[in-house]
């Protein structure tokens, strides 16, 4: 993605609203609905993956992935001068579906995927344990959800 922000138009807005709705859209149908051309949809979205604003990917309910372990977990690191390096570390990481840099108690929330409990202790002793940076975290066990997807 550029360092300058990409500008994003009412129209991409719609597009993108579209296809959160219903990813498998087509972009005739997309152009349809929001009457424009098919050409237009398909050049705004192809704009918009290749800048990495939009991304379009297959997500399944962690319920019904087979011995995933989904776990949120609060990080903290030695100082805010290496917050950027720590954020680029962890987000790298195969296990980190999703990251956030935070105010309050944890510099980060990240959200992992692992395969049950011998998962996560190889997660937190391997993986995130090599990230120098960090000086704590705390793990949450996700029991349910119904409204986020891996």
């Amino acid at each position: 993605m550029s360092n300058a922000k990409e500008i994003i138009d009412p129209l991409d807005w719609e597009i993108i609203e579209k296809l959160r709705e219903n990813g498998r859209l087509s972009n005739s149908a997309i152009a349809r609905e929001l009457n424009v051309t098919e050409g237009t949809v398909r050049h705004r979205v192809k704009r918009l993956t290749e800048k990495g604003i939009l991304k379009i990917s297959g997500a399944v309910k962690p319920g019904y992935v087979e011995k995933e372990l989904l776990v949120v977990l609060g990080v903290s690191i030695s100082e805010s001068s290496k917050l950027r390096t720590a954020f680029e570390k962890i987000t790298k990481l195969p296990e980190v579906r999703t990251t956030f840099i935070t105010s309050g108690r944890y510099d980060f929330m990240i959200v992992v995927a692992v395969r049950g409990n011998r998962g996560l202790i190889n997660f937190l002793t391997t993986s995130i344990a090599g990230v120098k940076e960090i000086i704590n975290t705390e793990s949450f066990i996700v029991l349910k959800t119904d409204n986020y997807w891996i």
